[in-house]
């Protein structure tokens, strides 16, 4: 066995998870090279549970289909995970292959990036191994409230990472002490964060004084970029887009069989591997509200624009209600929704600019710590071994955290049944 063993918990709800997934595991050989050994599981997705399978495969279906949807199958899985949690971590998806993972990986760390992958897993992993394994949750919402999963919060993760203030103060309602919690928001692969000079638009075949907006599809493909397209053709010698059309093959032929049509300037590609390029050569991107892609906005201080157009999924709107509240985002509800903001720019509004101006501010805030520095130190607590006992924070920053955390929670309305049995 390498010296260092890393064990991540993901499911395949969404592209999000599984991109956090990869995220880890190249910092993980980033710093430790051929030292450490990463196992990237995902237990509701394994032969043995095929109610886990449905549920991941139903997820998909709905946001493809149905976002509005979503928020029922969000109250049945919040209801499913109350039972899981009322079995005192004995009963959970995918126990008996993930028992014989541990037995044989026998990890050292166990980070968990998805929110039904924490309660019992952890429980059995302490019950295996007791204090030679550490178990962590990185949380991806931006924000708390409707749409925070419960089951996020397990009494046995020995530390708690969230993006936002207001995540970390969700997770302290629900029963996260506040010496385990800490904040990090860029949780982006080595590559994403280096520094560089992007390419230029006329590299890429742009034009240089369109304006650009980046229609951004994460795996499942849920965003139809051609509905507002259309309406954006009487425009097309001022505008140009960049279209990412995630796996959905469909799309991207009809996409393509548009552009051919109409000789609207675009890139067109599939599931890409260049987005931080597009987010860099792009006035705006155009999206649902993935946190992901969200993350990969706000590093290249990208301005946001929301789909609402269909309906929003709970977890994004958590996404959106952040952006939205920090004047780094709007949403569009309809195809005329975005050509009047268009028409505003070509106007000479600089909403976009201002927009921009913010999330530049904003970055500045949230880049502390910086993501090498994040993982090392992370890395370095959960290959430690031995009892957990040094507090993520210094204690002087532990008990200001801690004290500003009990003021959010006193004066909070929805204070009432709030705090979960973990």
């Amino acid at each position: 066995m390498k010296p260092y063993r890393l064990l991540i918990l993901t499911a395949s709800t969404g592209g999000g998870h599984d991109a956090r997934a990869d995220a880890l595991a190249a910092w993980a050989r980033e710093i430790y090279g051929e030292r450490v050994e990463v196992k990237i599981f995902k237990p509701l997705e394994d032969n043995s549970t095929p109610v886990g399978n449905f549920g991941v495969e139903l997820y998909n279906f709905i946001q493809r289909r149905a976002p509005i949807l979503h928020h029922i199958y969000f109250e049945v899985i919040e209801w499913i995970g109350d039972w899981i949690g009322n079995s005192k971590g004995k009963a959970f998806f995918g126990r008996k292959i993930y028992e014989k993972v541990l037995k044989d990986f026998r990890p050292q760390m166990i980070v968990s990036l998805h929110d039904f992958l924490n309660k019992g897993y952890f429980d059995l992993a302490e019950e295996m191994f007791g204090d030679e394994v550490r178990c962590a949750t990185y949380c991806g919402e931006y924000d708390g409230g409707s749409g925070f999963s419960r089951h996020w919060v397990s009494s046995k993760a020995h530390r708690w990472v969230g993006r936002s203030e207001a995540a970390l103060t969700q997770a302290f309602k629900l029963g996260i002490p506040s010496e385990r919690l800490e904040r990090f928001t860029f949780f982006l692969p080595p590559d994403e964060v280096k520094p560089g000079i992007p390419p230029t638009r006329k590299a890429l075949r742009l034009d240089q004084r369109k304006i650009t907006i980046l229609f951004a599809n994460g795996r499942n493909g849920a965003l139809d970029p051609l509905k507002f397209l259309k309406v954006l053709e009487p425009l097309k010698d001022k505008v140009q887009a960049i279209v990412v059309c995630g796996l959905n093959e469909q799309m991207r032929r009809a996409v393509d069989d548009w552009q051919l049509k109409t000789k609207f300037q675009m890139i067109v590609e599939g599931y890409s591997s260049r987005m931080r390029t597009y987010m860099q050569l792009s006035d705006v991107v155009f999206f649902k509200g993935g946190a992901n892609t969200a993350t990969r906005a706000f590093y290249e201080a990208c301005p946001m624009w929301f789909d609402g157009s269909d309906g929003v999924m709970p977890q994004e709107q958590l996404t959106i209600d952040f952006f939205v509240r920090e004047g780094t985002g709007e949403m569009i509800k309809t195809p005329e929704e975005m050509l009047k903001l268009v028409q505003e720019e070509i106007s000479g509004a600089h909403r976009t600019t201002r927009m921009r101006n913010k999330m530049a501010l904003l970055k500045q805030k949230y880049l502390d710590p910086k993501p090498r520095d994040f993982f090392k130190k992370f890395f370095a607590w959960g290959f430690a071994g031995g009892r957990f006992e040094r507090e993520v924070l210094r204690s002087d920053e532990a008990t200001k955290f801690q004290e500003s955390l009990q003021e959010s929670w006193e004066d909070s309305s929805v204070q009432k049944n709030q705090k979960a049995e973990v």
